[in-house]
């Protein structure tokens, strides 16, 4: 449900249910879910400008799923949005490390797991100069993305498209991805994406 909230752009509501899961969780021992209910609080607190603990619960997230051992998903994950979250935030050289190392470990998951990984970590590259390996990163994603029909997915990659290829000229293309993004978007009031990253759609 925070997702969800996050989603539509209700931060405070959003906020508000990532706590009580992970406070839930906590209390029910249930400590396999614990990685996500972290990395989900993590992305809500990014938003919000809670920047420290938005780090530190990302980081939480990575440990745990690391002394869990089986949850490779969620290190995997948790490690490509860190090292976005970093990016964004000017500190490219630990954020080009965490990406890689995320990369890594997705390499042998699932196409899904894999996908969501590169679709993560494409800005990265891109905000240290690469442009294109950006957009081959993010145009990989995408077939995966698609054929699994993950619409929101597919919506926030299209977004990170709609910007390298208008960084890279191709004002066809930009504008090409970044109507398909809104098209998505639209019927589900996803309005956040466009709040925290507006320089995609301009």
């Amino acid at each position: 449900i925070a997702t969800i909230y996050h989603d539509w752009g209700d931060l405070d509501q959003a906020l508000e249910y990532a706590q009580s899961s992970l406070k839930a969780k906590e209390q029910l021992g249930m400590t396999e879910a614990l990685p996500f209910a972290l990395q989900q609080l993590a992305v809500v607190q990014a938003a919000l400008g809670e920047f420290t603990v938005a780090e530190d619960n990302f980081r939480r997230s990575i440990d745990l799923s690391r002394q869990l051992g089986g949850e490779i998903f969620f290190e995997a994950r948790s490690k490509a949005l860190l090292g976005r979250f970093l990016g964004s935030r000017g500190r490219l050289e630990e954020a080009r490390t965490l990406v890689e190392e995320s990369l890594e470990i997705a390499r042998n998951q699932s196409e899904f797991i894999y996908a969501i990984c590169l679709q993560a970590s494409a800005p990265v590259f891109m905000w240290q100069g690469e442009v294109e390996k950006g957009a081959v990163m993010l145009e990989q994603a995408l077939a995966v993305l698609e054929q699994i029909g993950a619409k929101y997915s597919v919506c926030v990659t299209c977004a990170f498209l709609a910007l390298a290829k208008r960084q890279s000229g191709d004002a066809v293309a930009a504008e090409n991805y970044a109507v398909r993004c809104l098209e998505l978007a639209a019927p589900e009031s996803c309005v956040q994406l466009f709040i925290s990253n507006a320089e995609m759609m301009l």
